[in-house]
């Protein structure tokens, strides 16, 4: 997959599911200028954490006799739990604030998904 593909799909995907989880409680049709803002600090987290987090394990494990595929059966599940133990323990430190499970939720989700782009198609 195009890295920079994957890079705005993940940001599309997490500005939704954040502003999917906080817009019963706030959306007005005056936010739908801040959603589309939002997606500029996204796109930035989702280009760090994806650089510095995932993509490296595709690049230095994938050989031909361990495919994307391999990787991702092999370090996905290692991945997975502690993103999510560390999403969970954001959650608590912030005191279970709104804003910052929507944050950790759509953080998680992404990642998870960023994932899976990767291993299915070809870099």
């Amino acid at each position: 997959m195009n890295v920079f593909l994957n890079f705005c799909k993940s940001t599309v995907l997490a500005t939704l599911i954040f502003w999917m989880i906080i817009s019963p409680k706030s959306f007005e049709v005056d936010t739908f200028l801040f959603v589309l803002l939002s997606m500029i600090p996204v796109f930035v987290c989702c280009v760090v954490t994806i650089a510095l987090t995932i993509y490296p394990f595709f690049s230095l494990f994938e050989t031909e006799t361990f495919d994307k595929k391999a990787v991702f059966n092999t370090f996905f599940p290692f991945y997975a739990i502690v993103a999510f133990s560390l999403c969970v323990y954001g959650i608590f430190l912030s005191d279970l604030e709104f804003y910052m499970i929507a944050f950790f939720t759509s953080a998680f989700m992404t990642t998870s998904y960023s994932w899976v782009w990767f291993s299915k198609e070809p870099m």
